[in-house]
C-alpha cells in the first residue's frame, strides 16, 4: 500500500481541516509521497492499484472524480479514468495503471 497525500495544484484552496473549496471549474489535486519532497517522489510499476479517498460536495455539489496518470508524456485528457463516488460519499475503485508511472493527479471535479 502506497498513502499518498494530496496537495492543492490549482482552482483549489484549504477551507479547514480536510476540506478543499474550488475556486473555479477545474480543481486538481497533485497525489505525493506522504514525506513530500520532490513533486512526484515515487515511482510506480503500474498494475492493479486501488485508490480509496473520502470525497463528497457540499450542498448540491456533487464530485465527478478523474484520475490522471502521467506516464512520462504529461497528464493527458485522454488518458484520464473517471472515478466513481460511492453512496456513502467515497471512492474505492479498482484501477489499472501503466506499466510506467511519473506521477497522479486527481481532478475531484470533472470540467
Amino acid at each position: 500500500m502506497i498513502a499518498c497525500r494530496i496537495e492543492p495544484k490549482g482552482q483549489i484552496e484549504p477551507e479547514g481541516e480536510g476540506v478543499w473549496r474550488s475556486t473555479g471549474s477545474d480543481p486538481q489535486f497533485r497525489l505525493t509521497h506522504p514525506r513530500g519532497g520532490r513533486l512526484f517522489p515515487f515511482r510506480l510499476a503500474g498494475g492493479w492499484v486501488r485508490i480509496r479517498a473520502d470525497l463528497e460536495g457540499l450542498g448540491s455539489t456533487k464530485p465527478v472524480p478523474l484520475l490522471y496518470v502521467d506516464d512520462g508524456s504529461g497528464f493527458r485528457e485522454d488518458e484520464a479514468v473517471r472515478l466513481e463516488v460511492r453512496e456513502h460519499g467515497g471512492i474505492d475503485d479498482l484501477v489499472r495503471l501503466p506499466r510506467r508511472v511519473r506521477g497522479l493527479r486527481l481532478d475531484p471535479l470533472a470540467a
